[in-house]
């Protein structure tokens, strides 16, 4: 099985995400997403359980140097159907700058370099206000896996939030130094008309 855990409105947000997105891809073959086992408490925290999915997660495929350009678009046709169909339940979204502010201060950063860091990328961030939002997918490749007969599984849908379009495929097509501008121009394409 595959455990998450979390707060208690986070993991019922799940679970009504994998809901509707199981709706969504009722019609496509090769996308899957594992069915909720159940919600237990364990060792005093919420744990919620899915099934199994087999394969291999686009990541380590990445790393192995085996992920394929056809493997990233049909991670980025599923990401993309679900950007288009998956309403969020909130329209809450994050607070940019607070939340680098703070993981920099985590980090250990004198505060002069965190108010430096932040004033410089406001504008950057203020750039993303008239971008379409969608629901966070989190698509970066630990959350894809491959299955053994050619189709894709979603993991951890993260559907509480908004962000905006770019986010989840620059996730997908960034983490990792592995596809070329021409691959990822390919990638996007796919993205895009999903």
């Amino acid at each position: 099985v595959i455990e998450k855990s979390g707060p208690p409105e986070n993991l019922v947000n799940e679970i009504d995400a994998i809901r509707k997105t199981r709706e969504i891809i009722s019609g496509f073959e090769n996308y899957s997403v594992p069915l909720q086992v159940g919600c237990l408490e364990i060792e005093d925290a919420p744990r919620y359980i899915m099934e199994y999915a087999s394969g291999d997660l686009l990541s380590d495929r990445i790393i192995a140097r085996e992920a394929s350009v056809e493997d990233f678009c049909l991670v980025a046709g599923y990401m993309g159907l679900i950007n288009a169909r998956l309403e969020p339940k909130t329209r809450s979204e994050r607070n940019y700058n607070k939340t680098i502010e703070d993981r920099l201060r985590e980090s250990g950063v004198p505060e002069i370099v965190v108010q430096r860091v932040s004033k410089n990328l406001y504008p950057a961030i203020h750039s993303l206000t008239g971008i379409v939002r969608v629901c966070n997918r989190d698509g970066h490749p630990r959350n894809w896996i491959m299955d053994e007969f050619g189709g894709v599984v979603a993991l951890d849908l993260e559907a509480e939030r908004v962000v905006p379009i770019t986010f989840d495929p620059a996730n997908l097509l960034d983490q990792y130094d592995y596809l070329t501008e021409k691959d990822k121009d390919e990638v996007l394409a796919v993205h895009i008309e999903s």
